[in-house]
């Protein structure tokens, strides 16, 4: 009886009943009309009374036939709800606005210019549309949403570009699509130019989306902006190690920046160690041409190096450098000005460094004094002449004999000649005399 009471008091029914009366004209209202957030409508709904969660609706679409044609008619490229699946577990929750657009809880914006479509005709709008054999009507949701429905509740699944695969609304089930931007990152693509130097490009997918900019991270600290010329190459030089490049794309998509990466648009990069290089100067080796001029070869050994030249120091502040050779070996000559001994270095220059001074290639070499067989035209250098008399050699002058003088026959002469004959003779002949007389008278006496 106190419940009675309490229930039929004026104060408590009174609410109750404004309650009841708003309710029941609003279904009166909107029962037959446009899709509204208080719907149930089975006249209108493709899901009567619609679903209350992806797998709900999963479960609605295995069991009807019609659903799975509808739900995966092409209303535009790329439209369906295809595997079931796939959408129970990757449905994500959206908003439908009358003015068109399909927005994530994120604020993503999906789609504009939104259609929906239901079983009924309530308008000049409504378009019919032949599926299988069941005919549907659908219109833009401006036209299909009631006139105090500003948004309804929908379930959205999202293409690998991120485009509308496919939409129901909630409250009723019907489809929902529209204009939707594609964008994605397809690939990274790498060119190795040597060990440690790589190429990158990127490829990528837009529709009713603009590229604004590409950034590249190689993946050892460094990365760079790309904001025009999409197609272009970017260079990229590393240490030796093992990095991840990535490249994320920017897109401007109905007035809001997104961006897309993967792992398409990653790429491992493995820079080896380098070889270990070596280089030495190996052997020196001096040739005597002549007393002043020698020849000298030089060689190198090497690993993983490269040869480019080698100087010589000949020890007389004479040098000559950027010879070339060839299998690392070069050969030279030097003519020395004076005598004396003189130490020769070599040194071997390769794009990787040069050789340092090593005993192997540091060599001695003389050049003696002058000898009479250097010379043998100097007169120092010529045997002794014979002479004919002391200090007079054979040949001069001087070596001849000197005949007597015959003076002249004149008169006087010959006088003076005859006078010093008789003279002569008769000396001789008293000499002759006297010496006979003496010999005479000494052998007398005894």
């Amino acid at each position: 009886m106190n419940l009675l009471r309490y229930i039929f008091n004026p104060k408590v029914l009174a609410p109750i009943l404004g309650v009841f009366m708003i309710g029941l004209i609003s279904y009166a209202a909107l029962g037959q009309g446009p899709v509204s957030a208080a719907t149930c409508d089975k006249n209108n709904d493709i899901v009567y009374c619609g679903y209350t969660s992806p797998a709900d609706l999963a479960s609605k679409v295995q069991a009807s036939g019609e659903l799975q044609t509808l739900y995966n008619h092409a209303f535009t490229t790329g439209y369906g709800i295809g595997d079931v699946n796939n959408w129970k577990a990757n449905a994500k929750h959206a908003t439908v606005y009358k003015d068109g657009r399909i927005v994530l809880d994120d604020g993503t914006v999906i789609a504009t210019g939104a259609n929906s479509i239901g079983r009924q005709k309530f308008n000049d709008q409504r378009l019919p549309i032949k599926i299988s054999n069941t005919t549907y009507y659908y219109s833009s949701t401006g036209a299909a949403f009631g006139p105090n429905t500003s948004s309804l509740p929908a379930y959205v699944l999202v293409n690998d570009d991120h485009s509308l695969k496919f939409a129901a609304l909630t409250a009723c089930g019907n489809a929902v699509w529209g204009n939707s931007a594609a964008y994605k990152c397809n690939m990274l693509n790498q060119e190795k130019v040597n060990d440690t130097t790589y190429n990158f490009s990127t490829t990528v997918t837009k529709n009713n989306a603009t590229l604004t900019k590409l950034v590249y991270d190689f993946g050892d600290g460094k990365s760079q902006t790309v904001t025009s010329n999409f197609d272009q190459k970017v260079t990229h030089t590393y240490a030796p190690g093992k990095y991840t490049a990535k490249v994320t794309a920017y897109f401007s998509v109905n007035g809001q920046e997104k961006s897309d990466t993967r792992v398409e648009c990653t790429k491992p990069v493995d820079v080896p160690q380098p070889p270990k290089v070596t280089f030495a100067c190996d052997n020196l080796t001096p040739f005597q041409i002549s007393r002043t001029k020698y020849r000298f070869t030089v060689k190198g050994v090497s690993q993983n190096a490269n040869f480019v030249s080698a100087k010589f120091d000949f020890g007389d502040s004479q040098t000559a450098a950027d010879l070339k050779g060839q299998n690392e070996t070069v050969t030279t000559e030097h003519d020395y000005a004076k005598e004396g001994t003189y130490t020769v270095k070599a040194y071997l220059t390769y794009k990787e460094g040069t050789t340092t001074e090593v005993p192997k290639c540091v060599a001695k070499v003389t050049v003696n004094e002058q000898t009479c067989a250097d010379k043998p035209n100097a007169p120092e250098c010529q045997p002794p002449k014979e002479e004919c008399k002391p200090g007079i050699p054979k040949g001069d002058n001087r070596c001849q004999e000197t005949p007597p003088i015959i003076p002249e026959t004149g008169p006087t002469e010959i006088i003076g000649g005859a006078l010093g004959l008789s003279g002569i003779a008769g000396a001789g002949a008293y000499y002759h005399t006297t010496r006979r007389n003496w010999i005479n008278q000494i052998f007398k006496k005894r």
